[in-house]
């Protein structure tokens, strides 16, 4: 897919996942104390947003 279609996929209002950040990123992360946090592929932010709230230091990158 080119960086219009992950745009398109995108642009609605409707999230295209829930809000909720990945299980696996809660479990590998949540007893650690906050840092600084990469997300690549970051799509709507969940998981950007879960450690932003928690103290963490985040980037997030996408392709579109």
């Amino acid at each position: 897919m080119d960086r219009s279609g992950w745009d398109q996929r995108y642009a609605g209002s409707d999230l295209v996942w829930t809000a909720e950040p990945n299980r696996f990123v809660v479990a590998e992360v949540q007893d650690l104390p906050p840092g600084r946090s990469l997300d690549l592929g970051s799509g709507e932010g969940r998981n950007s947003v879960w450690l932003a709230a928690r103290g963490w230091q985040v980037t997030a990158v996408a392709f579109s």
